[in-house]
């Protein structure tokens, strides 16, 4: 977020002794919501695990869920109705911050965790001094879940709805972080690698996956027109994605 300029801010997070177990952040920025939505999906590392005294290679996978932010009225959806979070289907629960803070955010129930009843959907916001900042901004997250929800739906993209609900297992993920024994990172839409992870990791340079994703949605949506649109892209040879446990 910081390389396109934006700006971010943490939500809410659960930090365990194995490390961040669930962050929310929340990025501001132009063209953020249609940058960061080609990250949404599974996400699979392979590595030395460093809680393992025999070096066994371990296998990990992440979710990651992209939404926009709404206001009163989302950009570019005139013709979706927004949704609507009736006081009637959330109930409200607040609970002690943790983690860093001022005097105010420790000492005080300033957390809020929204369960919205219909969905089942649980948002839960702890960043902000206040009790009433972070049942604003749950709200709004909440909000914005919902809305992508009524998006899939109302889109009909099959795969792109699978990307978002996908389960944490094999076969589901978006994209291959492989670190031992081997270097590589593949993208199992885009069929894009490069075999510097640290690019990734490390330095946060996600260009060319984005980019390279939102090539391979174009040419999903002109197949979906008429599939000699995307032969030529189709025709490439795709790049090896797959390694041996």
């Amino acid at each position: 977020g910081e390389n396109k300029n934006f700006s971010v801010k943490t939500v809410e997070w659960n930090r365990t002794e194995a490390g961040l177990k669930h962050c929310c952040l929340h990025f501001r920025g132009d063209f953020s919501y249609g940058l960061l939505r080609t990250e949404s999906g599974v996400h699979r590392l392979v590595r030395i695990s460093p809680f393992s005294k025999a070096d066994v290679r371990h296998t990990s996978f992440c979710t990651v869920k992209v939404y926009p932010s709404l206001g009163d009225q989302a950009a570019g959806e005139d013709q979706i109705k927004m949704p609507e979070v009736s006081p009637h289907e959330i109930e409200i629960q607040t609970y002690r911050s943790s983690g860093p803070g001022g005097q105010h955010v420790n000492t005080t129930d300033s957390a809020v965790r929204i369960t919205h009843i219909p969905s089942g959907m649980v948002v839960c916001c702890q960043d902000e001094r206040s009790q009433h900042e972070n049942k604003m901004q749950a709200i709004r997250v909440l909000r914005a879940r919902l809305f992508q929800l009524v998006l899939e739906k109302a889109n009909d993209e099959k795969q792109n709805r699978r990307l978002q609900s996908a389960n944490q297992s094999w076969g589901k993920q978006i994209r291959n972080y492989v670190l031992h024994p081997y270097k590589l990172v593949s993208d199992i839409r885009s069929r894009h690698s490069i075999t510097n992870p640290d690019l990734l990791l490390e330095d946060g340079d996600l260009d060319e996956f984005i980019f390279k994703s939102l090539e391979w949605d174009l040419f999903e949506f002109a197949s979906s027109i008429s599939p000699d649109l995307c032969l030529p892209f189709k025709s490439q040879t795709p790049s090896e994605t797959t390694d041996t446990e």
